[in-house]
């Protein structure tokens, strides 16, 4: 079975609602070609999983958005603090890409801040 390769031009924002409890928004590119370098037809894509957890190389939550055609979801109501994200393809035979690289945001901050040199753009900003 062919890989699926995670285009690269994911984009992590955050938008907080208070200090304690937020939003993550992802945002991605649907990606086009498998590990092999053949095309992934929109139609193959099964799932986005975007899984998250507040320890790095764990992700205790995962969030599936069944829509091949999707380009972002939130993820709501989290509690304060250090998340560490990252996104899979699953195609319609049920294969799965590898997670694209680990990214991680602080909840709670109110100040906008980037992590540079990283395939996800991170954002934050207070919600009036």
């Amino acid at each position: 079975m062919k890989g699926i390769k995670i285009a690269l031009g994911i984009m992590l924002i955050l938008i907080t609602t208070n200090v304690f409890a937020g939003t993550i928004g992802v945002a991605w590119t649907t990606p086009t070609l498998r590990d092999d370098g053949t095309t992934l037809p929109i139609a193959q894509i099964a799932t986005f999983r975007i899984s998250y957890g507040t320890t790095s190389g764990t992700y205790s939550s995962t969030m599936d958005v069944n829509d091949g055609t999707a380009t972002s979801a939130n993820i709501t109501l989290l509690p304060g603090g250090t998340y560490y994200v990252v996104m899979s393809v699953i195609d319609t035979n049920g294969q799965s890409s590898v997670f694209n690289v680990e990214q991680s945001i602080t909840l709670g901050t109110a100040a906008p801040k980037s992590v540079t040199g990283m395939t996800l753009t991170v954002g934050a900003s207070q919600t009036p």
